[in-house]
C-alpha cells in the first residue's frame, strides 16, 4: 500500500470517528433535555395522563351510547343550542326592522314580518286596487287617499287589478321611504290578479305618504291619521 493510501485511510477513520463522536454528544443533549423538561414540568405530563384518560372515558361512553342505539347527542345539542341562538338573534332583528329593502324599479322588494302589530286586533279595513290600464300606463291606486283615527290598527287590502307588478310602502313617522319604520305589503310584490295585505298602526296624526315601490315617481297616496 503506497503512502498516499495510508494517509487517506486515516483521513477517513478519523472522520468517522469525529462523527460518532458528535452523534454520541447529541444523544447525550436529547436525554439531558429530555429530563430536564421531565422535571421541570412534572405537572404537563400529569394533564396530559388525565386528558388521555377522559378522552378515553369519553370515547366509551359514546360507544355505548351508540350500541344503546343512538350517540351522545351533548356535542349536537350545544351545536344546536348555538345555532337557535344564532337564528333568534338575526330574526328578532329582522322583526324589528319592519321595513323592506327593494332591488330596483324592477326588482323585487323583500318584506320582513312586522313586531309593531303582532297578535293586535283589526280595528278597521281599508281596499284599495292598483291599476294601470292594462297597459303599464298611468299607475295609480284607487283610491290615493285613505284615513283612520289615531291608534287604530288598520289593515290595507291591496289588490293588483293591473298588467304589470305592483305593491305599496307607506312612509313612517320620519317621511321617508326604505327605512326602518316604512310598512310594506306582504307579499311585497304583487303580480297581476295577485292581493296582498299591509297591517298599519299610527299614533301620531298627520298625513302619511305611501307610494309604489315600481312606479315610485308617478303610484302615489295619502294616509291621513286624525
Amino acid at each position: 500500500m503506497s503512502k498516499k493510501d495510508r494517509n487517506r485511510r486515516e483521513i477517513t477513520r478519523r472522520q468517522k470517528e469525529q462523527r460518532q463522536a458528535k452523534a454520541a454528544a447529541a444523544g447525550e443533549d436529547a436525554k439531558e433535555d429530555a429530563a430536564k423538561a421531565a422535571v421541570a414540568a412534572p405537572e404537563d405530563a400529569a394533564d396530559a395522563t388525565r386528558r388521555r384518560a377522559e378522552q378515553k372515558r369519553e370515547y366509551e361512553k359514546r360507544k355505548r351510547a351508540k350500541a344503546r342505539g343512538g350517540q351522545s347527542r351533548a356535542p349536537y345539542l350545544w351545536g344546536g343550542g348555538l345555532a337557535m341562538v344564532a337564528l333568534a338573534v338575526l330574526g328578532g332583528f329582522l322583526l324589528l326592522s319592519g321595513s323592506g329593502d327593494e332591488d330596483g324599479p324592477n326588482g323585487t322588494p323583500i318584506v320582513t314580518p312586522d313586531a309593531r302589530v303582532a297578535a293586535l286586533p283589526i280595528d278597521v279595513t281599508i281596499e284599495i286596487e292598483t291599476d294601470d290600464d292594462g297597459q303599464n300606463v298611468n299607475p295609480r291606486f284607487i283610491p290615493n287617499a285613505i284615513s283612520a283615527n289615531a291608534g287604530q290598527v288598520v289593515e290595507i287590502v291591496l289588490t293588483n287589478v293591473g298588467s304589470v307588478a305592483h305593491n305599496l310602502r307607506l312612509a313612517g313617522i320620519d317621511d321617508e321611504y326604505n327605512t326602518r319604520d316604512d310598512w310594506l305589503t306582504n307579499p311585497a310584490t304583487l303580480f297581476a290578479g295577485d292581493t296582498g295585505t299591509v297591517v298599519v298602526k299610527l299614533d301620531d296624526p298627520g298625513a302619511y305618504a305611501f307610494r309604489c315601490d315600481f312606479h315610485a315617481t308617478l303610484q302615489l297616496g295619502t294616509f291621513t291619521v286624525r
